[in-house]
This record gives structure tokens, C-alpha cells and sequence, in this order.
């Protein structure tokens, strides 16, 4: 306990003693997390954008003409019966009617319109939204099977088109967030490099008394953990604050967008990112400089 606390103490005195790499490597690592961050939001707010455009996505199921009020209820009933079915919402055919009519036609319009009440070109209809919209085929073919059914729309391009996007910005979000780490990794294990060049001399002292590997990397090592810490937490705050900054502009403008709640995954990834860099970078660098 007592080696533990002396070499922890040593990490922290060289902080001190060599202030300008220290600082350079907490810029280095803070930069690195930025941009980290940054894509981190890109990301994960075009993924909540994109599942909540497969979560409007619904099958019409539209009812026979002239059904009662039991039979159509019966009817969800069975709908909320099959598997994979979150949510349902009905639509009366004359709800049906004022929502077109709002929708195509304008009062100068309106009269085209007239005699829509009396023909079946409108009926009530079921939106059905399912829990996964791989799901969907199957719980088509099980509603079609429902008496009462005339007729299940569901848009499969559309659905497709999504599908695309999904997968297209999950897999470019990974492909960036695993470059930038690389990159990160491979700028601070450098930098990490001129600070043991610089002390390589105290390094080989160090051996040549008969100090362990162990005993030399873990100052470097406490050093590593506090560059990490520093340049994760100055990284979050400066991230978090455009967040919100930007959050604020647009919720206080006539945009609607549900942003994503990124603040306290933004600082763990930064800490356990930010310590994992640096550590690793060491751990990389130092090798060479054990060997005397």
C-alpha cells in the first residue's frame, strides 16, 4: 500500500513538473473527445429521428361498409390480439372524409367533395402499429384473416427506404467513431512519446537500480489517468454547452425536433474513452524505453 501511494504521488508530481506536455496532451485528448462527441450527437439524434419515422409508420386496416359499433369493436379486439401489434387507433369514415377534405381541398374546392357521405369510398379504418416493422408481412396476412377486413395497406417502399437509412447511418456512425479513436489513439501515444524522450534518461536510472516494468509505467501510467480525466471532463463541458445552446435555438424557433438526452453518456464515453487513450497510449509508448 505504501509502494501504491508513493508511486501515485510520483504521477501527480510529474503533472506538475512537466506542466507543458501535460497540458498539450489534456488539449490533445480534449480536441479528440470533441470531435468524438460531436459525432455522437449527429449520430444518435439522426437514429432517433430516423426510428421515430418507423414508428409513425402504421397499416391501414380498412372495415367493411356499413359495420355496427360491436362488430368494429370486436374487431380491435381481435387486431390487439395479434402478436406484435404495440398500438391501435381508430378512424371513422367521417373523420375519414374531414381529414381529406382538409387535407386536398381548399373552400373553392369543397364542392367536389359533395356526396363523398353517401358512397363507399371512404369507410372506417384501424392504424395499426407494430413493435418491429420487420414484423409487418405477418401481422398484414393475420389481419387480412379477420372478418370484417376489406382491405390492409402498408407501405413497403417506404418501410424499405427507411430500413436503408437506418442501417446506413448506424454503420457510418461506427465506421467515423472507430477512425476517431484510431486516430486519437495513435496522436496521443506520439505526443505521450516526447514527454518519455524526454525523461528516458530517469527511466533508465530507474531500471538500472533494479525497478520493476511495473514500478516504472505506473506513474506514467496516474498520468495517463489524469490527462484522460481532465481532457474527458473539458471535452463534456464544451460539448454539453453547444448542445444546449443549440437545443435552446431551436426549441425557442418554429422547428419541432425531439433532440436526444446525450448529456451524461457524453461524459461517461468521454472519461472511459478519455482514460482508456491515454492509458493505452502509454502503455504503447513506454515499451520501447524499458528495454536497457
Amino acid at each position: 500500500m505504501t509502494t501504491l501511494l508513493y508511486l501515485v504521488r510520483q504521477g501527480f508530481s510529474n503533472v506538475w513538473k512537466n506542466k507543458i506536455m501535460f497540458i498539450a496532451s489534456v488539449l490533445i485528448v480534449m480536441t479528440s473527445m470533441i470531435t468524438l462527441g460531436i459525432f455522437t450527437i449527429i449520430g444518435e439524434n439522426v437514429k432517433s429521428f430516423v426510428e421515430m419515422m418507423q414508428n409513425d409508420q402504421a397499416l391501414i386496416a380498412y372495415l367493411d361498409e356499413g359495420l355496427d359499433d360491436a362488430t368494429i369493436s370486436g374487431v380491435k379486439t381481435k387486431l390487439s390480439a395479434i402478436s406484435g401489434v404495440e398500438n391501435i387507433t381508430y378512424e371513422s369514415k367521417e373523420e375519414a372524409i374531414k381529414n381529406a377534405r382538409e387535407k386536398y381541398f381548399t373552400d373553392d374546392t369543397i364542392d367536389l367533395s359533395i356526396g363523398w357521405e353517401d358512397d363507399d369510398i371512404f369507410t372506417g379504418s384501424y392504424s395499426v402499429y407494430v413493435t418491429d416493422l420487420n414484423q409487418a408481412e405477418t401481422v398484414k396476412a393475420e389481419i387480412e384473416k379477420i372478418a370484417g377486413i376489406r382491405d390492409v395497406k402498408f407501405d413497403q417502399e417506404a418501410f424499405a427506404t427507411i430500413q436503408q437509412i437506418s442501417e446506413g447511418v448506424k454503420l457510418v456512425v461506427l465506421i467515423i467513431f472507430v477512425l476517431l479513436i484510431a486516430v486519437s489513439l495513435l496522436v496521443v501515444s506520439n505526443t505521450i512519446k516526447l514527454v518519455l524522450h524526454a525523461r528516458r534518461k530517469e527511466i533508465n536510472i530507474m531500471k538500472y537500480i533494479g525497478a520493476t516494468d511495473a514500478f516504472v509505467k505506473t506513474p506514467f501510467l496516474i498520468e495517463g489517468v489524469i490527462v484522460g480525466v481532465c481532457g474527458g471532463l473539458i471535452a463534456w463541458l464544451a460539448t454539453d454547452a453547444v448542445y444546449t445552446s443549440i437545443q435552446n435555438f431551436v426549441n425557442s424557433s418554429a422547428i419541432t425536433f425531439q433532440f436526444v438526452d446525450l448529456s451524461n453518456r457524453i461524459l461517461y464515453t468521454n472519461l472511459i474513452l478519455g482514460v482508456g487513450i491515454s492509458c493505452v497510449a502509454c502503455m504503447i509508448s513506454i515499451k520501447r524505453y524499458l528495454r536497457v
